[in-house]
Parts: structure tokens; sequence; C-alpha cells
């Protein structure tokens, strides 16, 4: 598990800047968390379950939820598979469309209220479709957080594991280079960078159930 110093450290390493002569400390923490944060966002790496209650709706706003307040003081960068809790001994994936696929299908269109069976997502909203007839408690919502803050060098990445931690120095490093206003070094880093998010993305397969 990386801690701060180890980000740093790497992010050092690769700008020849063991002794802060460049950089400072609180440069680097900034550019080591933003790094995280982009990773975070390319990969999906960050995916958690949580429970989370779906309420009783009649119209598409009653049964629209909201990303920015799904988790607290997390920030949900997306929603990756939703888990129904039908009955206590029963639940059931939700398949994911796309808008235009919900709207073309038919199932954005339903005007009462149902059984839930899929879901689709807008901007920072996720609607359920149809509109809930009953409320559901404790559903499984498979979500992509957004990494928290690194903030003391011994503070620990409990959101990153190898391999998504590799990438991280190289787009420090790039967004270090940028202040400098080095384009050709800082876009070295960039290339380094897409390389290994690429190849750590390539080491794992991750879905969503689509359907119709």
């Amino acid at each position: 598990m990386n801690t701060l110093q180890t980000y740093i450290t790497d992010t050092q390493r690769l700008l020849h800047d063991a002794s802060f002569n460049f950089w400072t400390l609180q440069e680097l923490t900034d550019y080591v968390n933003k790094a995280r944060k982009l990773v975070a966002a390319v990969s999906g790496c960050t995916r958690q379950l949580r429970p989370l209650n779906i309420a009783a709706a009649t119209t598409r706003v009653g049964a629209t939820m909201s990303m920015d307040t799904m988790v607290v003081n997390r920030r949900v960068i997306d929603v990756m598979d939703i888990m129904l809790q039908y009955t206590s001994t029963t639940c059931y994936p939700l398949k994911y469309l796309s808008p235009d696929d919900a709207k073309r299908l038919g199932v954005w269109q339903y005007q009462t209220a149902g059984t839930p069976s899929h879901y689709t997502i807008i901007g920072r909203s996720v609607i359920i479709l149809p509109y809930p007839a009953i409320a559901y408690a404790n559903n499984d919502f498979d979500l992509a957080l957004e990494p928290q803050d690194l903030v003391n060098v011994t503070d620990q990445d409990n959101d990153l594991a190898f391999p998504y931690t590799e990438p991280v120095g190289f787009y420090a490093a790039y967004l270090a280079k940028k202040k400098y206003q080095r384009d050709d070094q800082a876009q070295t880093f960039l290339a380094d960078y897409k390389r290994r998010i690429t190849e750590a993305i390539g080491t794992e397969f991750s879905r969503r159930l689509i359907g119709q």
C-alpha cells in the first residue's frame, strides 16, 4: 500500500529533484492528488459496494438519484451497477441503458410506477426505470469513488492499489514540468502516464450489465 511519501519519492526521482530544489512538498502533494483523481476517473479502479435506498416514485423527478448525495464526504465518479433488493431473500441487477437507448426502447416512456428493471445516467443524475412503485432498502450500488486526498506524508492510500498506483508519479511529473513550461519534457511524462494507465486498465475487465 502506497503512502504519500511513496508517491512523492517516485515523482522526485522522475524529476531528479530529491532535495525540493524546484518543487516544494506542497506542490508535489497537490500534483500527486490530482494524478490519483485522474487515474480513478479514467479507470474506475476505486469501485466499492454501498447499500443505498431507492425511494418510491411516480414521476421521473422522484425516480432520480443525485450522485452528489449518494455517499457522505465522497464524490461519486460513476455508477457501475445496481443490484435491486427486491425482497428480503431476492435481488437482481438493474440493466444499464444509455439515455438514447432508454428512449428508443420505450423504457423511458413508462408513465406509471412499476418494478424497476433498468437505470440510465444523465450528467450527475441516475434515473431508475420504470419509476419504482414501492421503496427498496439496502440496494447494492457499485460505485466508483473519487479518492480522498493524501495530506501527510505518512497517509496511506486506501483507494488506489497496484497496478493503478504506477501511473500516478508520471502524471504528477507531467504537471510539475508544466509549471515551468517545459512542454517537451512534460509531453514525455504524459506519454509515459498514458502507456502505464492503459497497461493497468488492461489487467482488468470491468463491465456493466447491458440489456434491453
